[in-house]
């Protein structure tokens, strides 16, 4: 009899655990390669009595109300942000370019940015990203805006744990972001751009440092 208790308490436990609760859990995601630059995700989970005792292995996860979230519908914001990206990109050049990554497991509009940075990288043999792991949020609008994002913090933490050097993120974020890097210490160089242009000029300029730097301690 003690051991049919004691599996029906079990039972109890576990269906109390895997219950479904109106919350999500958001944490920081994925650092994904597109081949020289790096998109960022945030991770978000229906959230249930197991998965929040796991989130305390995470200081950073957080437990929000239910977020209004259509998977249908990111996933046309994403298939949009990636007609952007490639169209942007291609006025940029001023020729035709073709699309050499695979985001179909990806949802949502925020990697807009390095989605164009990764198209104009693949189309200019001399590139941009020399001696540096880049990545980046932030999306994109017909005009090479870039537009404010979700998540942002939860995106830099994961580029943090990742070892990214340089991080750009739209200058709509900062005032969410500046209060976040006050107290958390991290060695990436976080850069706000408004433009595409602005995050292309400054890759340009840190790869010629990069260069120049090699340059003043070769060795013979």
């Amino acid at each position: 009899m003690k051991r049919y208790r004691f599996f029906f308490l079990l039972l109890l436990i576990s269906g109390v655990l895997f219950l479904p609760l109106p919350y999500d859990m958001v944490q920081p995601g994925s650092v994904r390669s597109l081949g020289h630059y790096h998109m960022v995700t945030i991770k978000i989970d229906h959230a249930n009595g197991y998965k929040i005792l796991q989130s305390f292995t995470d200081s950073y996860a957080r437990v929000v109300p239910a977020l209004d979230f259509d998977p249908a519908e990111e996933k046309e914001k994403r298939i949009h942000s990636q007609q952007t990206a490639k169209q942007v990109a291609v006025n940029l050049l001023q020729q035709p370019i073709r699309n050499e990554f695979d985001l179909s497991q990806i949802v949502g509009p925020s990697a807009g940015l390095i989605m164009a940075l990764e198209l104009l990288e693949q189309a200019k043999p001399q590139g941009l990203t020399k001696g540096g792991k880049i990545a980046g949020t932030g999306a994109l609008n017909e005009q090479g805006e870039v537009e404010e994002v979700g998540g942002v913090t939860f995106k830099l933490i994961a580029a943090d744990r990742a070892g990214v050097d340089v991080f750009f993120v739209p200058l709509a974020n900062m005032p969410e972001l500046e209060p976040f890097l006050e107290t958390y210490p991290t060695d990436i160089k976080v850069i706000p751009v408004q433009t595409i242009q602005e995050a292309i000029q400054y890759l340009e300029k840190r790869k010629d440092h990069v260069r120049d730097y090699r340059h003043d301690n070769d060795v013979s």
